[in-house]
């Protein structure tokens, strides 16, 4: 004989692996606010320390670890400041007539460093390099293998005339 009996099933919930996905959405993004507000405002980063800012975001957003001054630092902004420069030379890829400027300047310790700008047609100017070049010599050749550096970034043409020596790259 057999039997009439349904064999049983035990269907899972979608609701928490829903609300897994919702939460770690919502810390990306409040990380993410937290990176622009300290960064735009200038807020000094061991406010992320205080107690006071901790409160603040447990009664806004409960279950939500606001990132320490070390997170922030080390690894946070980094991040940030990585992916917003690749998104720049990406951006400055697909433009053409742009100008390329670079200057020397030397800091009280002192230290030697050179900063190489991209400007557009649209005058955005994008800082893609900056070199220290303490304890060496600053010599035509070795400034226009940083330039050329840059040329080859941000892949397009360089040719310029640097102590009466022509330099072309890509």
């Amino acid at each position: 004989m057999l039997s009439s009996s349904k064999p049983r099933f035990k269907q899972t919930s979608i609701a928490p692996h829903a609300r897994k996905a919702h939460a770690s959405m919502l810390k990306n993004k409040l990380d993410l606010d937290h990176v622009e507000l300290f960064t735009v405002k200038r807020i000094p980063y061991n406010v992320l320390d205080s107690k006071q800012w901790k409160k603040l975001m447990n009664d806004a957003a409960p279950g939500y670890t606001p990132p320490s001054a070390t997170t922030m630092l080390d690894s946070m902004l980094p991040a940030e400041a990585k992916k917003v420069y690749l998104e720049n030379i990406k951006n400055l890829r697909t433009k053409s007539h742009l100008t390329l400027t670079f200057d020397g300047l030397t800091t009280r310790n002192p230290d030697s460093i050179y900063t190489i700008h991209v400007i557009t047609p649209e005058r955005d100017v994008f800082l893609v390099k900056g070199v220290e070049l303490s304890g060496e010599s600053h010599t035509a050749e070795r400034i226009a293998q940083v330039v050329i550096e840059v040329c080859a970034l941000c892949s397009f043409f360089c040719l310029g005339h640097l102590n009466n020596h022509t330099y072309t790259g890509y």
